[in-house]
């Protein structure tokens, strides 16, 4: 983004934090849940209702701070996750089959045009902060699309744990990143 757009589109986010009490169709999704040069998807973008445009809606983990605003009469689109967390969004949330697709770990899918690789999260060990739950089928999310002669990358962190297993994925080594997207509720 240009330095004036992004600008922008930080003040609006921030209008959309101030914004948190107020009902989902309300509230507007903020830019960084949706992917850009990506055809419709969005990331942990749950609790903004259907986001006008938005085709495929991909769930990093489950943990209510990701999946928060969806419930069993979701119908806004496909939700794209690991299989434990497709489970877990079935038997606790109850979401109609038809709407979740689970990708498998390190095997590039492509959907609409993009591959996407879900890579393993190494969440397993990280410690919450209100608890010390593990999430299970937690996933980072790599998108690449081919746009002219450049393949253009996004990787998606939800919580992980950054590791050297995450550099050295066999999808991500020795390939240039253009945007980076990390989960940071407790950075500063």
């Amino acid at each position: 983004m240009a330095a004036n757009t992004e600008d922008k589109a930080w003040k609006a986010a921030a209008i959309t934090e101030q914004l948190r009490g107020i009902r989902a169709a309300v509230r507007p999704c903020p830019f960084y849940k949706i992917m850009p040069e990506m055809p419709g998807f969005a990331v942990d973008a749950f609790r903004y209702g259907k986001v006008d445009g938005i085709r495929g809606y991909f769930l990093t983990h489950f943990h209510s701070d990701h999946y928060g605003g969806m419930t069993a009469n979701w119908t806004h689109g496909k939700i794209y996750c690991s299989s434990v967390t497709g489970e877990l969004v079935l038997q606790q949330i109850k979401v109609d089959p038809e709407f979740i697709v689970k990708l498998p770990l390190n095997e590039t899918v492509n959907i609409e045009g993009v591959d996407v690789t879900l890579i393993e999260a190494n969440q397993y060990s990280v410690p919450r902060c209100r608890s010390n739950n593990s999430c299970p089928g937690s996933v980072l999310f790599l998108f690449e699309k081919k746009m002219g002669k450049k393949v253009y990358r996004i990787l998606h962190c939800g919580d992980f744990r950054a590791s050297p297993i995450h550099i050295n994925h066999p999808a991500i080594k020795g390939k240039f990143i253009d945007a980076v997207y990390l989960d940071t509720t407790y950075l500063k």
